[in-house]
């Protein structure tokens, strides 16, 4: 196993195909981990050292562990906007590149959050305490075992609300590819904030920092199948729009918004 150190942003950019490859033989990890959304972060968030480590094993790419460096301690890149934080790791080489963590982040020292519960990290020694908790939805195999999941009046309810929104115009579920990723975002965003205005609050994607992220990322989400934009549509307006981010295992809800209009539906 040679264990190597980039540190510079050309050298993770050249990565990226051996990273996203590896990603894909790894069934545990999350769209969070993949360069499509931590080269972005780091682009428009990165500060401190870069201090990624990845391993090679008979000369493909076993393990990447995107780690920064700042005020003395070891931490993820995209700690902040991230859901889940992980190492990307082969599953024939987790024993290995454990035991080598277990030697190397003492020496370090390191703060790693947000690491689900099923990650190779979670056997390492150290003070673990729980920071939030996500719900986990199991689905039916098809939709319509989904519907028959739910309770007739929840049932009612939604086609009361899609009936009633059909008498003023038609209504439609219109999903984003990589040439109308943009403007999908700029209707998010201004969903999302239309609905926080009412709180008085911002909403988290009204920073330009934020807003300059998710507009590097989401066209190569989009084109690697990893991000569904999803919009309702009353006629040709927008009334609600979802951000999921998605793998081959699940579907992972990051952001939404809906018109504060249209309450009464539930949009949403």
């Amino acid at each position: 196993m040679f264990i190597e150190e980039i540190t510079s942003v050309e050298s993770l950019a050249d990565l990226a195909p051996e990273w996203s490859g590896l990603h894909q033989r790894c069934p545990d990890v999350t769209p969070f981990q993949t360069p499509e959304w931590l080269l972005p972060f780091w682009q428009c968030f990165g500060r401190g050292e870069l201090r990624l480590l990845t391993a090679y094993s008979n000369n493909i790419l076993a393990a990447v562990i995107p780690f920064v460096r700042e005020h003395g301690m070891l931490s993820f890149i995209g700690t902040g906007l991230t859901d889940y934080q992980d190492a990307v790791i082969a599953p024939q080489s987790v024993p290995e590149i454990r035991e080598f963590l277990q030697r190397y982040l003492p020496e370090h020292g390191c703060e790693l959050d947000c690491i689900r519960w099923n990650s190779p990290l979670r056997s390492l020694e150290g003070s673990w305490v729980q920071c939030n908790t996500s719900p986990i939805l199991s689905l039916p195999s098809t939709f319509a075992e989904y519907e028959q999941s739910l309770s007739p009046h929840f049932r009612k309810s939604l086609d009361y609300a899609w009936n009633k929104l059909n008498t003023f115009n038609e209504v439609r579920v219109v999903s984003a590819h990589a040439e109308t990723a943009q403007p999908f975002l700029d209707r998010l965003v201004r969903l999302h904030c239309e609905r926080w205005s009412l709180k008085q609050m911002p909403g988290v994607l009204s920073t330009p920092e934020v807003l300059d992220f998710h507009r590097k990322a989401i066209t190569g989400l989009v084109e690697a199948g990893r991000l569904l934009l999803l919009e309702l549509r009353l006629g040709d307006d927008a009334i609600a729009s979802l951000y999921i981010l998605r793998d081959r295992c699940a579907a992972y809800y990051y952001i939404g918004g809906f018109s504060p209009e249209l309450d009464r539906f539930s949009p949403g």
